[in-house]
């Protein structure tokens, strides 16, 4: 006994110490980060630190919402401010279960740390992992087991098995490098094809010909053959495969590729390998069972979901109204919140999940299934593990970056979009250029890109037809192939074009309408509307039928059809499953007629009387004790008349807010404020707490900041005096002497004006899709750059000069 008492003293004290080392290491790894983020900050702001020094005065703090004393305490805001520019607050994780990973027999914080090799390491110059050695993925990429260095520039590197190369020039089939035209190429096997004109089927390259498609390693043509289990078979009328053999879907039924004959009249549907009619049964499990008060499957079993849940196939109870499933379990949705089938108490602030976790969205945010702390009424948003602000910053791989120099992602790469172009991933310089094809900038007002191949315009080909210009004016695109236009009024078919007013197409042929004027869409076969109907991909004479029913025709106005039958119409007008019934004198219910002198409804399989009863979740209640909220049934309290969540109250007296009922005070004109009552005429509601109007006009920032819309606006989730700044550029105010280019703040001159984020001078230079040319020799056609000495602009289109 004394041995074992001994044992565990030892064994605690040891795991003391070794959370006092991972937490000294972990703090050590804060301070410095948070260090590095300072000095990082102190650069970043530059320019911007005037402004921030004078923002103090016109921020409108919560000391001072009532919009009159907006001053505040100067040196505590200026104390504040200098803190958060110098110190700024680093997300740190919630030290638990949930954020502490395991490396071998020792825990490590993602945040800060990798595993490698089963060693923990600190991140700073290498972050990640390959094979056990850890390597910088921003310089570096990781083959298999090999480390490369990422190209300086201009190279787009990718991963062939173990080898590096660059995906411009080749292509990886199955771990081999093809260094081949890649434009339009891509792996069958281990062999390249071009898919303009070819197809790769199950590894073997065939001719993409007419209306062709793979079956297996051939091709078939799908208007005539249909393909099943890799083999062609003759269409007819077979529109699906049921294994190896075709058949009409509207004749037999598949189940469990065994073909059986549907039953005229019967709602027919499988059940493993037998047919069941699912009006009257349910299959679970491959068993059929007579439906009765048990209504649906839970695993292996039958359930009633009106009084019962199925949790991950368990059957619980419902004890409450308000009980769904968590996991296995059953909890209260009202009371409770649910998080990777684990249920938590609402009380504690928790209102949302992250991963099997509950938090309060008010403290903390989630990160990749990782709690890190933020302020309040602040734009943040996640980048791998860390946060940041929206609205002067982005987020590329995980990396994040300032918005003012650098303001899109090109893959992994942040860029300038005003002054570069992203292709595949593949950052460029813009120059003339407009948009990309595949790897290479283009001037799309000079240059037309077709399938990866950039050509320059000739004449009116506009477009493309593969790889081909073409001009749509003229020619049709069919199968990747420049057809003449037959007549102004030309489609395709197939790799022909044809006259749609004089002609049609089925199957892949052209036929007159003179003759045929309508396709029969199952059999691919050309018919006479006039004299034949087309009834399941059969064509059959009309006569006086003028509708179908399965693969029959009848006489709407004489006749009824009730699940693929035809029956004498007389007074009935309406099917009750495979039966017609008159509804003035009848009522269907699961299929069950029932006499309408009865003065009963249908509610889910059972009838009602809905004088008396009420039908709420498919089941039936008395009208006089219960009300459905919802989709609730709830038992009526005293003059309570109306539902608040799954509640009842007077809405004489109360006011139902957020699902919760409030006492109602006297004003007619009263609405929520979260869960305060307030008068809308009278009172603003912000941020859950409501403020009095006065004469003035007033308004809510974001939904969290009361001010008065006569002296101040709202940038930013900020509050400003209009008088110090007027206006607003991207979330941060500026002054009367400012101008603002898209997100950029720049001293007022009025010789300049704004091109993107960009000042330019309009006497010597020229905007064109928010970049800055020379005027002398660069001009500007409907916002695309073009050359003066060898283009011009005429009615907003490029034309090369003669």
């Amino acid at each position: 006994m004394m041995m074992t008492i001994r044992t565990s003293v030892l064994l605690l004290i040891g795991l003391q110490i070794l959370a006092g080392n991972c937490l000294e290491e972990m703090i050590s790894d804060d301070v410095a980060m948070i260090e590095m983020d300072g000095a990082l900050n102190i650069a970043l702001e530059g320019e911007e630190s005037e402004f921030e020094g004078r923002k103090k005065r016109e921020v409108l703090t919560d000391d001072n919402m009532n919009g009159e004393n907006l001053e505040g305490d100067e040196s505590d805001i200026h104390e504040r401010e200098k803190r958060q520019v110098i110190r700024p607050p680093r997300p740190f994780p919630v030290y638990g279960s949930a954020n502490l990973l395991n490396c071998g027999d020792r825990f490590y914080n993602p945040l800060y740390q990798y595993c490698c090799g089963e060693r923990i390491y600190t991140r700073s110059v290498n972050d990640s992992c390959c094979c056990g050695t850890p390597y910088n993925s921003k310089t570096q990429i990781c083959c298999k087991d090999k480390i490369y260095n990422r190209p300086a520039a201009g190279g787009r590197t990718s991963c062939c098995g173990s080898n590096l190369y660059d995906s411009r020039h080749g292509v990886c089939c199955d771990g081999q490098i093809r260094y081949v035209n890649t434009y339009g190429a891509a792996c069958c096997g281990t062999n390249i094809y071009y898919y303009a004109t070819q197809l790769c089927c199950n590894k073997r390259i065939q001719p993409r010909g007419s209306c062709r498609r793979c079956c297996g390693t051939t091709t078939y043509d799908y208007n005539t053959q249909i393909c099943c289990n890799g083999y062609a078979r003759p269409r007819g009328t077979n529109n699906a495969c049921c294994g190896g053999t075709p058949y009409s879907t509207n004749r037999h039924i598949c189940c469990n590729n065994k073909l059986i004959l549907r039953v005229a009249g019967r709602a027919q549907s499988c059940c493993g390998t037998t047919v069941y009619d699912y009006t009257t049964q349910i299959c679970c499990n491959n068993r059929v069972y007579a439906r009765g008060t048990n209504n649906a499957c839970c695993g292996r079993s039958l359930y009633n979901y009106n009084t019962q849940l199925c949790c991950r196939g368990r059957v619980i109870y419902k004890t409450t109204n308000s009980l769904a499933c968590c996991g296995n379990s059953g909890y209260s949705y009202v009371r409770q919140i649910c998080c990777g089938g684990v249920a938590y108490d609402k009380r504690n602030g928790n209102n949302r999940c992250c991963g099997y976790l509950a938090y309060n969205s008010n403290t903390h945010t989630c990160c990749n299934n990782f709690l890190v702390p933020i302020k309040p009424y602040q734009p943040l948003a996640c980048c791998g593990l860390k946060t940041y602000n929206q609205f002067t910053s982005i987020c590329c791989n995980n990396v994040v970056y300032s918005k003012y120099a650098l303001n899109s992602c090109c893959g992994k790469t942040p860029y300038n979009y005003n002054t570069q172009l992203c292709c595949n991933r593949r950052v460029v310089t813009k120059g003339l250029s407009t948009s990309c094809c595949g790897n290479a900038p283009y001037n799309r007002g000079t240059h037309i890109c077709c399938s990866g191949r950039v050509t320059p315009k000739t004449g009116d080909a506009t477009s493309c037809c593969g790889t081909r210009p073409i001009n749509y004016q003229t020619h049709l695109c069919c199968n990747n192939r420049v057809v003449p236009k037959p007549a102004p009024s030309s489609r395709c078919c197939c790799s022909t074009a044809f006259n749609y007013q004089t002609q049609i197409c089925c199957g892949g042929k052209v036929y007159n309408k003179a003759q045929y004027d309508r396709c029969c869409y199952g059999s691919n076969r050309p018919y006479n509307s006039k004299t034949h109907l087309c009834c399941g991909g059969v064509t059959v004479y009309k006569g006086s039928s003028d509708r179908c029913c399965g693969s029959r025709s009848y006489n709407s106005k004489t006749q009824i059809c009730c699940l693929n039958k035809v029956y004498t119409k007389g007074s009935n007008s309406r099917c009750c499953g495979a039966r017609p019934y008159n509804p003035s004198t009848h009522v269907c219910c699961n299929n069950r007629l029932i006499a309408s002198s009865t003065r009963k409804y249908c509610c889910n399989n059972a009838l009602y009387d809905p004088n008396s009863q009420i039908c709420c979740r498919g089941a039936v209640y008395s009208k006089s004790l219960y009300v459905c909220c919802a989709g609730f049934p709830v038992r009526y309290s005293g003059s309570n008349n109306r539902c608040c969540g799954t509640s009842t109250y007077n809405s004489v007296t109360h006011l139902c807010c957020n699902n919760r009922v409030v006492y109602k005070p006297s004003s007619s004109h009263t609405s929520c404020c979260g869960v305060i009552p307030y008068n809308y005429r009278t009172q603003v509601c912000c941020g859950g707490r409501v403020y009095t109007k006065g004469t003035r006009p007033a308004r809510c920032c974001y939904g969290q900041r009361f001010y008065f819309t006569d002296t101040h606006q709202c940038c930013g989730f900020s509050v400003y005096l209009k008088s110090t700044y007027p206006s607003c550029c991207s979330g941060r105010p500026y002054r009367a002497n400012q101008m603002c280019c898209q997100h950029r703040i720049f001293p007022k001159n009025l010789a300049y004006r704004c091109c993107g984020s960009l000042l330019y001078n309009p006497t010597t230079r020229v905007c064109c899709n928010n970049n800055i040319y020379v005027s002398s020799t660069t001009g500007c056609c409907a916002n695309i750059p073009y050359l003066k000495r060898t283009h011009k602009c005429v009615n907003n289109k490029i034309v090369r000069l003669h």
